[in-house]
């Protein structure tokens, strides 16, 4: 890659003068400060300058720009750019892999407490003397579990799914990671954040 410096906007001002040998004396203290004008001038009659008199007032404007020098840079070979997109890709896979990583950490979460609740509903035992309707409690009971473990078999899938995804996202970031990193062994001057800033 080839390192250039560009020319930038910083910063922007607006003279407003009814005298042109004004305008230009505030030109000059501004041209001194490295500030350089923007077209030429303009001239208008504000008719708001004097709203009492119910005159209007010539003014002169000129716009002053000021430039500072950026250092940028450039893609030259296929292998700069090509390095370009694999950064790019790991970029994304890393945020894919959190993602995924969260999901897996989620989708057990829910499977460990479903678990529990089965456990303890299997353990449940109703009282004929407390409750009057026992069979109906044990059906109820018995449809939830039933609920439960169709909740577990979905969790359990979608964990499984995630778990695939993460491994093969893994295998395709390591590849990406070796790629990079010899580019960055010929390149030592060029860094992660100047490769994806570059142009």
């Amino acid at each position: 890659m080839r390192k250039e410096y560009e020319q930038r906007p910083i910063d922007t001002k607006v003279i407003r003068e009814n005298f042109h040998g004004a305008l230009e004396r505030k030109m000059n203290s501004l041209m001194s400060q490295g500030y350089v004008p923007m077209g030429g001038t303009s001239t208008i009659m504000n008719t708001h300058a004097r709203p009492i008199l119910k005159m209007d007032v010539k003014e002169y404007i000129q716009t002053m720009i000021k430039y500072g020098n950026f250092e940028i840079w450039v893609k030259e070979s296929e292998l700069d750019h090509s390095a370009y997109k694999s950064e790019q890709e790991r970029e994304h896979l890393v945020i894919q892999q959190s993602r995924l990583k969260d999901n897996v950490e989620k989708q057990f979460r829910i499977i460990e407490q479903l678990k529990i609740d089965i456990q303890n509903a299997k353990k449940l035992e109703v009282d004929d003397r407390k409750v009057l309707f026992k069979s109906f409690k044990d059906n109820m009971n018995k449809r939830q579990n039933i609920k439960r473990f169709e909740k577990l078999q979905e969790a359990s899938k979608i964990m499984e799914l995630n778990k695939l995804d993460y491994q093969e996202n893994n295998k395709v970031l390591s590849s990406l990671t070796s790629i990079l990193d010899n580019y960055y062994q010929l390149n030592p001057t060029i860094t992660k954040d100047i490769l994806l800033q570059s142009r």
